[in-house]
């Protein structure tokens, strides 16, 4: 039997639910920190611009990265991996939550060691609100911003941006 439609939250309330999970922005900054140090990273960049609206942070590692199919799952809310005993995360919502819990806009982009292929995808608040389908978007290289650009160009692999700041500001 089928539940009735009006009982299955809208993508909008659910993804508004999942932002109220309890992070303050250093503890967000350190779930993804942690999965920067799981790839392997030697090195992690956290650069952050607080202009208003146009405020935005990165935060960039030179770890493994991540395949086109690998990031699409990355993305995914719920992804599922192979997780080890010392993993802080282990249930695949961690970046997503952690990133908006202090964004509207999250964007991560990554390249695979060894590949010139970069691969990036966005999660956003005002296409959820507009289309009420949960959905992660596609983003091609050139539509990715000069910071987010210039971070590969530095050698590293796999970049987040988190965008319209509105929880941290």
């Amino acid at each position: 039997m089928s539940k009735p439609e009006a009982s299955i939250p809208s993508a909008k309330r659910l993804i508004g639910s999942l932002r109220d999970m309890g992070y303050e922005f250093a503890t967000a900054v350190a779930d993804l920190v942690d999965n920067c140090i799981e790839a392997g990273a030697t090195q992690v960049d956290i650069q952050a611009e607080f202009d208003g609206d146009d405020s935005w942070v990165t935060i960039a590692d030179n770890g493994s990265g991540m395949t086109k199919v690998q990031l699409r799952e990355a993305m995914r809310y719920g992804s599922e991996r192979d997780y080890s005993d010392d993993d802080l995360g282990k249930f695949g919502l961690g970046m997503k939550t952690a990133s908006m819990s202090q964004c509207r806009r999250l964007t991560v982009s990554s390249q695979p060691k060894g590949s010139s292929t970069i691969s990036a995808y966005s999660w956003d608040l005002e296409h959820i609100a507009k289309t009420d389908r949960w959905e992660i978007l596609p983003v091609t290289v050139k539509e990715l911003p000069a910071k987010v650009k210039d971070k590969h160009a530095e050698g590293f692999r796999t970049v987040v941006l988190w965008e319209q700041l509105d929880r941290i500001l």
